[in-house]
Order: C-alpha cells, then sequence, then structure tokens
C-alpha cells in the first residue's frame, strides 16, 4: 500500500512504500520508482513540500487544452532537451537559433534567463535555457519529456498536431538541399526506435506521406534511428507545417522550405 502525501525528493514521485522501522521508533520508508529510502517526517534543512503553483502553467493543463505555442515548444523539448534525476529541465542549442529559446521562454513562461556561453568541448558558441522544481518529474513525464533521452520515449496521442511537430523538425529534424543532383531530404532522428516509428506512421496519417523505412546509425556509445523523406513526400508534409507558424518556427529551416518550394 502506497503512502499518501509524501513526495521522492530525488525522482518527484509519490509512490512511497514502508520499509521497516528506524531506531527512533519513526516509519522507514521507500521510493518505488528511484528506489530512495528515508523517514517519514525527515526534512532537508530549509525544505518545503509540494507546492503545485511552482509548476510551469502548461504542466496544469489537459493535454487536449495545451496552445499552439505551448504544443511547438514542446515538440521541441521533446526532441532536444534533457530531464536530470534533480528535475531540471535543460535545453542547450547553438546561438544562432536563439530564437527557438525566446519563444519557449515566452510561451512556457519559464522566469529563468536565457544563458550564453562558449561551449568548452566544441568551442561553439551556445545558449541554454533551464528550469528545475524537484516535484515535477511526474508531469513533465506526463508531457512526453523522460529523463535524460534514454530512448524511452513515447508517442502520446496529443503529439498528432502540426505545431508539435514543426518543433519536433525543429529540433531534431533536418532538411538537407542538393541543387546539383536535384536532391531533396527531410529527415528526423531519434535514439528510440518505436518512438520514431509510431512518429513515421502518424506522419502517414496526418499527411498521407511518410518513410520508406527506418535506418540505424550506430556509434560507440549509442545507437540512434532515422526515417528519411524525399521531395514529393516532404513538400506535402511541410506545406501543412508551415501552415499558420508565424512565430512560431526556426526561420532557416522555414528559408529552405521555400527554397525547395521554388525549385
Amino acid at each position: 500500500m502506497y503512502i499518501d502525501n509524501v513526495w521522492c525528493l530525488n525522482c518527484g514521485y509519490s509512490l512511497y512504500i514502508k520499509n521497516g522501522i528506524a531506531s527512533h521508533k519513526r516509519q522507514k520508508i521507500k521510493c518505488c520508482i528511484c528506489g530512495t529510502q528515508t523517514i517519514i517526517g525527515a526534512m532537508r534543512q530549509g525544505e518545503t513540500i509540494f507546492n503545485e503553483s511552482k509548476l510551469l502553467p502548461f504542466l496544469l493543463k489537459e493535454n487536449h487544452t495545451l496552445t499552439n505555442g505551448e504544443l511547438y515548444s514542446l515538440g521541441f523539448l521533446v526532441a532536444d532537451s534533457s530531464v536530470s534525476p534533480h528535475v531540471q529541465l535543460r535545453c542547450n542549442i547553438l546561438k544562432q537559433d536563439v530564437q527557438i529559446l525566446q519563444i519557449i521562454k515566452k510561451e512556457l513562461c519559464i522566469k529563468n534567463n536565457i544563458k550564453y556561453y562558449i561551449n568548452k568541448k566544441t568551442g561553439q558558441n551556445t545558449v541554454s535555457l533551464t528550469w528545475q522544481y524537484k516535484y515535477a518529474y511526474a508531469y513533465l513525464v506526463n508531457k512526453g519529456l523522460c529523463l535524460n533521452k534514454t530512448g524511452n520515449e513515447m508517442w502520446l496521442d496529443f503529439f498528432n498536431n502540426s505545431h508539435f511537430i514543426r518543433g519536433f523538425l525543429d529540433g531534431d529534424g533536418c532538411l538537407f538541399i542538393n541543387k546539383h543532383k536535384y536532391k531533396y531530404e527531410l529527415s528526423f532522428t531519434s535514439s528510440c526506435y518505436q518512438f520514431l516509428s509510431d512518429f513515421n506512421d502518424n506522419l502517414k496519417l496526418l499527411y498521407g506521406a511518410n518513410a520508406f523505412n527506418i535506418t540505424s546509425l550506430h556509434y560507440t556509445s549509442r545507437t540512434l534511428y532515422r526515417i528519411t523523406i524525399y521531395k514529393h513526400g516532404l513538400l506535402k508534409i511541410l506545406h501543412e507545417l508551415y501552415k499558420d507558424s508565424e512565430g512560431l518556427r526556426l526561420e532557416r529551416n522555414y528559408s529552405k522550405y521555400l527554397e525547395i518550394l521554388n525549385s
């Protein structure tokens, strides 16, 4: 039997069970999700209990009531963000695409400032936006955001939306143009095969075009999966994605779409 109203300080879930008695007769409990053990009544200095008002507004909404801006932002974050064990949502991208973080910050009401820095590993100018609340994990999962992009991503019904898919394109998609070879490609990449398979099926359902197969990309530390759609199919998809997209898109991708459209 679960213990009510006790939230894990590590993963944010309220799924504790009794786990014996401590030496001072206080109840020991254990989190069923991450295994964290503690004692009822034990709180860290300065700590407070769960406060719903500290959550981002979109996390409290029913999925079918999300705005276009929230869906676009969520699509980008599902593609190109991470959630840490301390329930910190972080998105790092190149400085040239800072407009995306400005959109996300506005649409999701994130108060933290965008940080500018040089990536020590790559030497590239980078921007970062973070948000943290230790009790938020279950709410983030409900919106499709999982722990550190572990390959366990799931396609959720409310993702069947052009604003979400355009956000996912701007995060993990690629528009490739080679005019000399008349080659035009739209590709999407994911660390989760099933997520990408479901995504591909829904492209067919929504736009009547999708990839013929899923290819594997093997690296030393992980395997990624990719779908690729060519000119006729990609134009059908992009025509729908860029309807009503002003202010909610990566402009350099939109410019590529116009270039393909006029080629």
